[in-house]
């Protein structure tokens, strides 16, 4: 963070040196336009009217080109200006990003200095410890996971046993109502046969065809008709 922050600061002391000759050309510029006057006059009573004139022009384009030269320089040192604005608001918030890394490496490599063993065979010791432990959880860990997922399978079977006997319980429902109708309109054919029969005995010969006694609604009609 140190090495960007210098590199950052000679990127501003160059466009600093920059702008500092774009305003000296820029004065350079102002005075020449001040002394126009004067240095038109000279011209004019040493070289005469053509030479004058001439000269005149030449200075004018030279004008022109400085004036011409100077926005541009203008322009570009406001684009690098800006880009070294950005920039430096970049590296600033990395430097502020970053900054919890070397906190956070002093304080590892204090606790590295904490931590003391005397001998060899403690270090080793304690890494036999933790391998043991490891060998403890792991048959453990296995062997809750296994009950979990009975539990959780167990669970899912008594569920589906439930809604089993409910499915069971509704379709015996539906078994015994279907019989009961059935067993009602048997009745209700039965006594419809019986009328009509007993209505064609009391009826004289009309000639009409008999019903069939697969139609009980057309013998209910021929009933009806005789009554």
């Amino acid at each position: 963070s140190l090495l960007q922050k210098r590199r950052e600061d000679m990127e501003v002391h160059k466009a600093m040196k920059r702008q500092r000759e774009v305003k000296h050309i820029s004065n350079i510029s102002r005075n020449l336009a001040q002394s126009s006057s004067c240095m038109i006059v000279s011209l004019y009573i040493l070289f005469g009217f053509q030479d004058f004139e001439s000269t005149l022009r030449a200075l004018r384009i030279h004008k022109n080109e400085l004036i011409e030269k100077f926005q541009v320089d203008m322009v570009t040192l406001q684009e690098d200006t800006k880009a070294l604005i950005k920039e430096r608001d970049c590296l600033g918030k990395r430097v502020q990003k970053n900054a919890i890394y070397p906190h956070y490496l002093d304080k590892v490599v204090q606790d590295l200095r904490s931590i003391q063993f005397q001998e060899a065979r403690q270090v080793m010791s304690r890494y036999g410890t933790l391998m043991l432990t490891q060998e403890d959880l792991v048959p453990t860990t296995q062997q809750n996971q296994d009950s979990t997922e009975k539990a959780r399978l167990q669970s899912q079977l008594d569920k589906a046993h439930a809604e089993g006997i409910i499915w069971e319980s509704r379709w015996a429902h539906i078994q015994n109502t279907a019989a009961k109708k059935t067993l009602l309109l048997c009745t209700i054919k039965m006594a419809t046969i019986n009328l009509y029969q007993s209505v064609c005995k009391r009826a004289k010969d009309t000639g009409d065809l008999p019903v069939a006694p697969e139609d009980p609604p057309k013998q209910l009609e021929k009933v009806c008709g005789e009554l």
